[in-house]
């Protein structure tokens, strides 16, 4: 290959690049004159899910209808009042770590100047909420509802896709069913309450076991040097293992957490995932000096 050659290809890929650059932009200017213009005499609504899955060049557009949104007001103050554009975009807080380029993204949308810019966390139901949620879905008051509701609550953690996935479970396997005969819809709580809650609450169950105060950790890592459940006689006999530490008071606060559960004679932690997580939480060091405490 000659010099001439190697020139010649370097000035071929830097007019591709340049072409790929300069289609870029012209993609960019033309989806926001679309945007413009049907918005023109009629509100827009822009949404856009799931950003945490985002490709760089999706981002990439999005900052610049953000930017030439934020530059047109600029020059027309009049056109902050009548924008008819709305752009509203979903992601899952606990994936943007994981995404570099929407954590950019999202702070060049925040510092953009003439756009208002809102950011609303979407939180779990509360109980009040889901038994709402199933009243109306059954045609019932919230009074005969209500004890579903907390079993309900307590096997979802409040998150509306795993409450509506957790009734569709139960009408599939009769555990709430609709009587013709009677006009009414019949469950038994005590089968509902036995049921395992599904890996995917499981997994946000150990995102909040991670985020636990120290003394909560400690009392469930405890706990799980006993395995899946222990009796109230067991905890009795070893509470006073770690002077430092409450051990029922600690536990009843992981309970009201949703990470285990306590009955009149037992507590027991609500998934297999729980309880490795919690096992996982010290080293085997840890762990034996730790159950070495509790004899």
């Amino acid at each position: 290959m000659t010099i001439d050659d190697s020139l010649q290809q370097q000035f071929d890929f830097m007019f591709d690049a340049c072409d790929m650059i300069a289609s870029k932009c012209r993609m960019h200017q033309w989806f926001y004159l679309l945007l413009t213009s049907i918005s023109r005499d009629t509100p827009v609504l822009l949404s856009l899910d799931d950003l945490h899955w985002a490709d760089t060049a999706s981002l990439d557009l999005i900052t610049f209808i953000v930017d030439e949104m934020g530059a047109n007001i600029a020059e027309d103050a009049s056109n902050a009042e009548s924008t008819n554009l709305f752009i509203v975009g979903t992601f899952r807080s606990n994936e943007i770590e994981n995404s570099k380029g929407l954590q950019n993204c999202l702070q060049h949308i925040q510092g953009c100047c003439n756009v208002s810019v809102t950011e609303m966390a979407v939180q779990d139901l509360s109980s009040s909420d889901v038994n709402l949620m199933i009243s109306e879905a059954l045609c019932y008051s919230q009074r005969l509802t209500r004890s579903l509701a907390d079993i309900v609550f307590q096997k979802t953690t409040g998150n509306p896709f795993f409450v509506k996935e957790f009734l569709h479970d139960l009408t599939v396997e009769n555990l709430l069913v609709y009587s013709f005969s009677q006009r009414t819809w019949e469950w038994n709580e005590d089968l509902i309450e036995s049921r395992t809650i599904s890996d995917g609450v499981a997994e946000i169950l150990i995102r909040k076991l991670m985020r636990l105060p120290k003394d909560q950790l400690l009392g469930l890592t405890m706990l799980s040097c006993f395995g899946s459940e222990v009796s109230l006689e067991v905890l009795n006999l070893v509470k006073n293992s770690y002077g430092h530490l409450d051990i029922m008071q600690s536990l009843d606060c992981v309970a009201q957490a949703g990470l285990v559960k306590r009955t009149d004679e037992k507590y027991c932690f609500v998934h297999d995932m729980i309880l490795h997580s919690a096992q996982a939480a010290v080293d085997e060091n840890e762990r034996n000096s730790m159950m070495m405490g509790l004899l």
